[in-house]
């Protein structure tokens, strides 16, 4: 037992006081030392391992290391707005239009030929709605490529777009898309030109935008339902839109070659055709993404 001297008011003295040993039991200082000062003096200390202090089953705690997370630049209200507007104007065209939009599906179940189907009054209702459908095709498209493109893109670039990044982008796209269809219309003007067929390719550029319009108004719903949904889900709504533009291509290919065959013209003439307005500004808006 260990005893300290009575206590005084002096505080200094008090803290200069020595612990005085008491008798200490032998078990406490065997088998090396036989008294307290000895093993004070004589103690040494040395490092230890966790598995000595600890025991064999113990395991070094560690704080997790979180992954980086980026914001995701698809789910801000810039790009919510963009699309709700868009999908506002959807279904306004469907509900003007409605005449027009069977219209346009009766075009491609007409048993004619196809020089009968592809005749348009400038300036009509229905002219009107291709217009309007191809703008709004051309909108969604710009939204969902931003989407498509979004994960691939380095970090530094979503973080330094910001909050607007994708609404922008979806913009860029969209104006992109036109700039490609005015060259595609230019190439059409210099070919028909050219070959004086101003008839045949102004009823091409109208396949076109029946096409696209037609395209627009099957693949919108699940479009937007993909677009709705978080990062990495959806697949089975990219597989209907998969399956509704392979299906839109096909017939796309079908109609434009009829109506080559319907002017006497021949199949190559149909594949000089597709590679110079078709695929080359495509190919070309492809190159130029990839090198930037």
């Amino acid at each position: 037992m260990i005893e300290q001297t009575p206590h005084t008011t002096d505080t200094l003295t008090m803290a200069q006081t020595p612990i005085v040993e008491a008798d200490m039991p032998s078990w406490f200082l065997w088998p090396h030392y036989t008294n307290l000062e000895e093993l004070q003096s004589k103690a040494l200390f040395r490092d230890v391992t966790p598995t000595e202090v600890f025991g064999t089953e113990a395991q070094q705690a560690s704080l997790p290391i979180l992954e980086r997370t980026l914001p995701n630049p698809v789910a801000t209200s810039g790009y919510g707005l963009l699309l709700l507007m868009l999908l506002l104007l959807y279904v306004t065209l469907l509900y003007r239009h409605t005449g027009d939009v069977i219209r346009l599906t009766s075009r491609f179940r007409l048993d004619r030929a196809a020089d009968e189907r592809l005749q348009e009054d400038s300036g009509s209702s229905f002219s009107r709605f291709l217009t309007f459908g191809t703008l709004l095709a051309y909108g969604l498209l710009g939204l969902v490529l931003v989407r498509i493109v979004v994960p691939y893109l380095p970090a530094e670039w979503v973080l330094s777009a910001g909050e607007s990044g994708a609404l922008i982008g979806s913009l860029i796209v969209t104006g992109t898309l036109l700039a490609t269809t005015l060259l595609r219309l230019a190439a059409m003007a210099i070919i028909s030109t050219l070959t004086f067929s101003k008839h045949l390719m102004g009823q091409l550029w109208l396949l076109k935008r029946s096409m696209l319009t037609l395209i627009m108004i099957l693949c919108t719903p699940p479009m937007a339902m993909w677009l709705l949904m978080p990062p990495g889900e959806g697949r089975f709504w990219l597989w209907v839109i998969f399956i509704e533009l392979i299906v839109s291509l096909i017939l796309y290919l079908h109609e434009s070659r009829t109506l080559f065959l319907a002017k006497k013209i021949s199949i190559l003439h149909w594949f000089l055709y597709l590679c110079a307005v078709e695929i080359f500004p495509i190919s070309l808006l492809c190159l130029l993404a990839l090198r930037q």
